[in-house]
Parts: structure tokens; sequence; C-alpha cells
């Protein structure tokens, strides 16, 4: 909702209130205006519509501040299918680059599929145990597609990793 004041703070007090200021210190919204819980969760919120992208939010909790800081107008997240586009572009103009300035010197051929691939299953895929002190990567999609093996040493190299899509 817009003109929302949010706070999260432990559960349980029902002694939140905030004020609102201008930039220059005149009131915008009386001090003492309470901020109620929901429920049990440790949020807390309120409705103010007279509050402007810049004033000055100050949090108590009965007669002390316990926070504060300048009010910013709702952030309004996009839907990724809004933003259809065509990034065939991308695969021959920012991979080669991306992976140059990272040292990828291996593992075939590459173009954004791939990179876009190993980067979301280091980010949300399942290593699974393959040997001792090796372990495979695995596909954050299917669950099963080796992605890439990784092999720990006591010795620099620490790790070393093989790309096996």
């Amino acid at each position: 909702m817009p003109n929302e004041i949010k706070v999260v703070y432990e559960s349980g007090h029902d002694d939140l209130t905030y004020g609102a200021y201008q930039p220059d210190g005149t009131v915008r919204t009386a001090a003492g205006t309470s901020v109620p819980e929901i429920g049990s969760t440790g949020y807390y919120t309120t409705d103010d519509g007279d509050i402007q992208q810049g004033d000055i939010v100050v949090l108590k909790q009965g007669s002390a501040v316990i926070g504060g800081g300048e009010y910013q107008e709702e952030v309004f997240v996009i839907n990724p299918d809004d933003c259809k586009a065509d990034l065939t572009s991308l695969n021959d103009i920012s991979v080669a680059d991306i992976l140059a300035a990272v040292g990828v010197t291996e593992g075939g051929s590459w173009d954004l599929q791939k990179a876009l691939k190993i980067i979301t299953a280091w980010c949300g895929g399942n290593w699974r145990y393959k040997a001792e002190n090796v372990y495979e990567l695995l596909d954050a999609e299917d669950g099963a597609t080796v992605m890439l093996e990784m092999q720990l040493s006591q010795g620099s190299p620490y790790r070393q990793i093989t790309v096996k899509i």
C-alpha cells in the first residue's frame, strides 16, 4: 500500500509509535502515532496518508527512540513476464567477456545459456558426494544432471573444478 510505515522489531510491543517530520523539521504526522503489530510476527505497519518522500520518521517504544530514517516511496516490483527481450546478442557479446574476465578458459564452448545454467546450479543446485574429496554439482532444475565436478585437496590448488556440461 502507498504511504505505509513498515517496521520489523521484536514481537509483543503495543507501545510502538512514530512521528514524521518534513526535512526542515516541521511536523508532518504528530509524534505518538501508533504502529500496530500484525499478529505476533514482529512486523509493525500503519498507513500515513500525509507522509511524503524525504520526510524523516522517528520510531519510539514508549519514550525511547529505537530507530528512524528517511521515508522512501514504495518500490514497485516488475513482473519478469512483462519484460520479454531478445537476449540472442548477449550470447556473442558478453559471455566471452565475462568468462575471460573471471579467468574461465576450459569447459568447451560457452554461450549465455550454459553460463547461466552453471551460475544457477552454483546458487541453487545440490551437491552430491561422488568419491573421497570429489563432489558433483547437480542442475538446479532437474536435480540429476551433473553440471560440474569439484575435487578438494589439502594443498594448492585447494579445489579443482571441471565443467561437465
